[in-house]
Parts: structure tokens; sequence; C-alpha cells
């Protein structure tokens, strides 16, 4: 029940235990006074009651009694009253409930606010039922369906309506197995029962590894394993047998990988040195080049000034100048001699020094061959370049011989 001063307007809703007198009653609300107010026509109201009928006539206060209109300034708290009426003496509202309280008004709301007779709402916050004070332990820990309570297997609280809908997943909760073995085991225990212990789970014989394909209740395993163990003796010392060939095989595919890794390095390491001998050569071969131009480059230079000369000559020094023109021939002869007899001693030479530097890094076989081959590729090549320059020369001396005469006569002639 509300405090009597929680009302939103009028007097005291109480049960005194004599009537009181008229002056201790408002006219508007005809209770008791709460907070009484005097207004100047000589009438006594509640605040409340004046304060909810001036805010219906439109901030107006008009009397009840006598219709004075009241300013504000013409009511006034009545203190005197208000002490005389806290001071009557009063039952409890619960009285017809049982409840035997008397005491003076002002004392009400202190005892209701203790009173076991009240009625009040239960504490559980999702519970709506109103209940009196002196009942509400017991509600709420033996009849509210909101309580909360321990499980009896895993000690987690929870809400008794709930308690139910917990047990149908509760990890403590003792089950019967699954097998039908006559155990009771935790629900969180089932699975690591019917798989490590429980007596009628169908597992493989525990030499299955070696051959055995029984398969029968674990209560079974032990009469199986006590019928066989002849049979179980053979599978093993077959399966040692197979083993160790195994290992055989094994060892043999190991010592030959080991031995092609060694082939392969081997050929790993000549094809290393073949590379770097193909470099070195081709070097070589480079520089050679690079002489022959140099030394073709020298003699065109030589023939393009010989070709662009013109000689005129008295009469008297022809004969001489022929002469000498035919001993610069046999000169132009000894020059290719020389230059092919040295250049044949470079190709020996550089044959010499390479024959000298590589033929250890190579086998036996492979270095014959090469050597063989690269040598008559240099000689073919050393005899083409000399036949080539040989053949140029004759064209030269012959083509220059017969512009020289042809020179010659004609400046006879002229």
């Amino acid at each position: 029940m509300e405090s009597l001063d929680a009302k939103k307007f009028g007097g005291y809703d109480v049960y005194f235990l004599q009537e009181h007198s008229d002056k201790y009653e408002c006219p508007i609300c005809i209770m008791a006074l709460c907070k009484p107010i005097l207004t100047k026509c000589g009438h006594r109201l509640c605040l409340s009651c004046s304060e909810e009928m001036r805010k219906r006539n439109n901030g107006v206060l008009v009397c009840p009694l006598d219709n004075t209109i009241l300013k504000p300034e013409e009511t006034f708290r009545d203190k005197a009253i208000e002490r005389d009426i806290l001071q009557l003496k009063v039952m409890c509202n619960n009285f017809l409930k049982k409840c035997q309280w008397t005491g003076e008004l002002k004392a009400i709301n202190s005892h209701l606010g203790s009173c076991e007779y009240e009625e009040v709402k239960c504490l559980n916050e999702q519970c709506t039922t109103s209940i009196l004070r002196k009942e509400l332990s017991d509600h709420m820990e033996t009849k509210c369906i909101y309580r909360l309570i321990n499980c009896q297997h895993c000690n987690q609280k929870i809400l008794f309506c709930e308690k139910q809908n917990h047990l149908e997943s509760c990890e403590c909760l003792p089950l019967y197995c699954v097998n039908q073995c006559g155990m009771k085991i935790l629900r969180k225990e089932i699975s690591s029962h019917i798989i490590d212990s429980c007596a009628n789970t169908i597992i493989f014989c525990q030499y299955f590894s070696i051959g055995c394909n029984f398969k029968g209740m674990r209560k079974e395993q032990g009469t199986h394993v006590n019928s066989s163990t002849q049979n179980h003796l053979l599978m093993a010392i077959s399966k040692v047998v197979a083993l160790e060939n195994k290992i055989m095989i094994n060892e043999e595919e190991i010592t030959s990988l080991k031995n092609e890794m060694e082939m392969r390095k081997k050929q790993d390491t000549q094809v290393d040195s073949l590379t770097q001998n193909q470099f070195l050569t081709t070097s070589k071969m480079i520089e050679l080049e690079n002489k022959i131009l140099l030394i073709e480059k020298e003699m065109n230079t030589k023939m393009t000034i010989s070709n662009n000369e013109k000689i005129y000559l008295p009469e008297e020094y022809i004969d001489d100048d022929y002469n000498n023109d035919n001993n610069n021939d046999e000169d132009n002869n000894d020059y290719n001699n020389d230059y092919n007899d040295d250049y044949n001693d470079q190709n020996e030479d550089y044959n010499e020094d390479y024959d000298e530097n590589h033929n250890e890094d190579y086998n036996e076989d492979y270095n014959e061959d090469y050597n063989d081959d690269y040598n008559n590729d240099c000689n073919d090549y050393n005899d083409d370049c000399n036949d080539d320059f040989n053949n140029d020369n004759e064209d030269y001396d012959e083509d220059y011989n017969d512009d020289y005469n042809n020179d010659y006569n004609n400046d006879n002639d002229d």
C-alpha cells in the first residue's frame, strides 16, 4: 500500500480509534486534513486539495464553503491543527488482515514500512506476485518459480523454472550407458567410458596390427586371446620377417641412391670444368681473330697506298725502276712467308699452352677427342687463312704489275 504522503491529493485515509472533530476534516475530500491551510474566511483545507482546485479553476482558488475567491497570499499553513491531527490515535491500515498495531497518526508511515501484513512485490526481478511481507521469505525460498537454486549434480546456480531444461544438458547428470552395460556414468564421461572401458563396446582384437581380424565385445577379448595364442604368434613371426625384408630393400635403395649422388657430383664437377675451359678457349679464339683482323687492316692500308702512287721517270731510269719493282714483289712474298710462319708459330704455342694448362682437368677419353677436334679445326682454319692470304697477295701482285706495265707503256708512247 502507498504511504499516506505519496498520494496526489487529499487528506489522511486512515482508521481512527475515535471519531475526530469536524475542524479536522477537509470540506473537499471529506478526510482528515493533511498539511492543512487556513483561509482568510476562517476555513481549513488540505494543501493538496487547494492546489488541485486552483489548477482546475485556471489558477483561481474559491472557498468551497462560502465561495470566497482567495488569492495565494490570503492562505497560510496551520501548524497548530496539523500537530493535533498527527497526535490522533489510529489503527494499522491492515487491521482487516489481523494486524493489531495502534498508534499516533505521525507514526503510521514508519509502521507500514515494516508491517508484516503489508502487501509487497516479490523481490525476484521477473516475478510479479504480490504477497504479505511475513510470507515473502518463504515465497522466495520455496514457492517463487524465479528463485535461484543450485543444481544437485553440477552445483551451478539456475532458475527453478529452468531446472528441467538444465537437466537435459547438465554435464554432471548420471545416465545409464547406452550400450546397456548396467553402469551409470556422468553425461560428460559417457564418450570416454564407451571408448575406453565399456564391457559391451565392439572393438578389434589387440593384435589387429599383425593381421588378426577378430571383432567383438570388450568383455570377449580375454577369451579370444587365450584361445588364439598360436595364431597370434605365427602372425607376429610373419610380420617380423616382412619387416626384415622391407628393411633390406630400403637399405639397398639407400645404397643405390648414395652411388647415384656420387656419380651426379662427379658429372657436375666435369661439367663445371668443361664450361670453364670452353670459356677460356673462346677467349683465345677471339684474341686470335682480333690479331688477324689487325694484320689484315695493316696489309689493306699498305695495298691502298701502293695503288694510289704513280711514278713518272725519265727514260734513262725506266729499266732501273722496273727492276726495283720486281725486287719489291720479292719483298712482299718474303713478308707473306714470314707472316705465315709467325702465325703458325703462334697457333702452335697457343695449342701447347692450352694443352699444358687444361688437359689435366678432363677425362682421358674426353681430352683426346676434344684436343683432336680442336687441333684439326685450328689447322684447317690456319690453312684457310694462309691460302686466302697467299691468293690475295698473288692477285695483288698480278694486278699491280699489270697496272704498272700499262702505265709505263703509256708513258713511253707519250
